[in-house]
């Protein structure tokens, strides 16, 4: 190979040959039955198709520590007459995954946004009191959510709609906290986390459940891409300008923190690298260790 020609004839052709992949053709693989005592994870996804681009870390808890997943559907997008397509969708990719699903209504939240949480309409409290109930039903482990800053108004105000119920809750929750990142990148992320190609293939897999919003758009052919640049960008952001890169093939870029009676702290030095070969369980260990 004398040039880099032939690398990238080949990255295009692939991507070729992967839009003839029918989507959302697949087997879906047995029903995994939880312990009662897993863990739980509850993950705030925005849309339906979020729960695919930013479940990695969920579906390696999952099948490393047998974590319980349930995913909330904050909203079923802003198109009432593609909301029962997209719920199906979302019914199929979660069960391909193995995560559950707690719909909150036949449509979702509606418009979960930074305006609604700033003029606290009687929509915006409605949600909140919800939310604080779910949280308090199911006492999780780990909480996931999008960033404050994540461009889209439905990202944004999920944030801003998790944070207020968290630091709102009677009950004693203490639990860790993951962000995420989609639209636009986190300034201050703390931890840059491996993904195999076993579990990016499954969420792509997933994510082609998805069948209507990846007709207009096929963003899920492009996740790799995604997941190889968050560990270029991460290796430098999470750690230190000019650090040498981390030797994964896949990433996902999240901030990790912890709360505890509705105050956020950060359990983790800035500079973590977790790969596939790290242990997660400081993930599910007793909250009491962090006391000090």
């Amino acid at each position: 190979m004398r040039s880099f020609y032939e690398f990238v004839k080949k990255s295009a052709e692939t991507i070729d040959r992967a839009r003839q992949i029918e989507p959302g053709n697949f087997p879906f693989p047995p029903r995994r039955d939880h312990h009662p005592d897993s863990p739980t994870v509850l993950i705030f996804s925005p849309h339906p198709d979020d729960e695919c681009i930013n479940g990695g870390l969920a579906l390696r808890l999952l099948r490393e520590w047998d974590c319980r997943v349930v995913n909330i559907p904050v909203t079923l997008g802003s198109d009432v007459a593609r909301r029962s397509a997209r719920f199906e969708e979302l019914e199929n990719a979660c069960r391909y995954l193995g995560f559950e699903i707690d719909l909150q209504s036949a449509g979702g939240f509606e418009n979960i946004s930074p305006s609604e949480h700033s003029n606290k309409t009687a929509n915006w409290k409605s949600a909140v009191r919800r939310t604080v109930e779910l949280i308090e039903q199911y006492d999780p482990k780990i909480v996931m959510f999008p960033h404050k800053f994540d461009r889209h108004p439905t990202h944004c105000g999920t944030n801003l709609l998790v944070t207020e119920a968290l630091r709102t809750t009677k009950k004693d929750i203490d639990c860790f906290t993951v962000e995420n990142e989609f639209w636009q990148a986190m300034n201050r992320p703390n931890c840059l986390i491996e993904l195999s190609e076993e579990i990016v293939g499954d969420l792509i897999t997933a994510l082609s459940f998805h069948k209507g919003e990846i007709a207009r758009n096929p963003y899920h052919l492009t996740l790799p891409s995604w997941m190889i640049d968050n560990v270029r960008r991460g290796s430098e952001v999470v750690g230190d300008a000019g650090s040498e890169s981390q030797n994964f093939k896949f990433g996902i870029l999240n901030r990790l923190s912890r709360c505890s009676e509705g105050e956020f702290k950060s359990i983790i030095r800035t500079g973590t690298f977790i790969s596939m070969a790290d242990d997660l369980s400081f993930l599910l260990a007793d909250l009491r260790i962090y006391n000090s």
